[in-house]
């Protein structure tokens, strides 16, 4: 798969509009440590994205530390975006879904709320400790998250004890790591965007699993009959 420019049909009309990083609306803050391509192209896209489900600015939130808030955001290239997002509230914990429109963002599909029982948060915040969310990069492996053109964006924030991180990976199945004639393109690539010297494939593999548990967990209790998950 590929993931040129960039991952779907809707996104090569948002991209002139949110090009530039001062028009990210809030909802994703402009300071995230994301290579340079990924923060011209991409964040303004899925800052509208959100922008147009009414989502709010999660990064807002980490100003009150007793705020708690885990957003998972999964956009596809051939159908509807979905956010689901759980939040610890005075009455308990709540999971938002929402359904976009594939034709117009602004429209939803479905847009409910469901109560969560003690042991569903529990079980999402067993996945969520095991991915070890807060020390990992905002994006991914080079090597994993090479120029899609068809796939999938899983997106996760949280806010949480006053702190407030994002994460993005790119269909993050068991994708096949690139031959060793690529080298020397990855060096030059790493060099350009800032990428360290050398980064471990069983890891990212890892990171790719827990990711794609917390998804499957969270579509599981939306209960959001998707035809595919990619």
């Amino acid at each position: 798969m590929t993931m040129g420019c960039r991952m779907i049909p809707t996104l090569i009309f948002f991209v002139t509009l949110v090009s530039n990083s001062s028009l990210l609306a809030g909802i994703l803050p402009d300071n995230l440590q994301v290579p340079v391509q990924v923060k011209e192209h991409e964040l303004g896209f899925y800052s509208k994205t959100l922008e147009s489900m009414g989502e709010r600015a999660l990064w807002t939130m980490s100003e009150d530390v007793n705020a708690v808030s885990y957003r998972f955001t999964y956009i596809r290239s051939r159908d509807e975006p979905v956010v689901l997002r759980l939040d610890s509230t005075k009455a308990g914990y709540v999971l938002s879904i929402k359904q976009g429109d594939s034709a117009r963002l602004s429209k939803l599909e479905v847009d409910q709320k469901k109560n969560l029982t003690n042991e569903q948060w529990d079980g999402f915040v067993n996945l969520f400790n095991a991915l070890d969310f807060w020390e990992l990069p905002a994006v991914g492996a080079v090597e994993i998250e090479r120029d899609m053109l068809d796939g999938s964006a899983w997106i996760l924030e949280a806010v949480e004890n006053g702190r407030y991180h994002f994460i993005r990976r790119l269909s993050p199945g068991e994708l096949p790591w690139p031959s060793p004639e690529d080298a020397r393109w990855y060096d030059r690539y790493r060099e350009k965007e800032g990428w360290p010297c050398c980064i471990d494939k069983d890891a990212s593999h890892e990171v790719n699993r827990n990711l794609r548990a917390i998804g499957w967990f969270l579509l599981r209790l939306s209960d959001l009959n998707l035809k595919r998950v990619y």
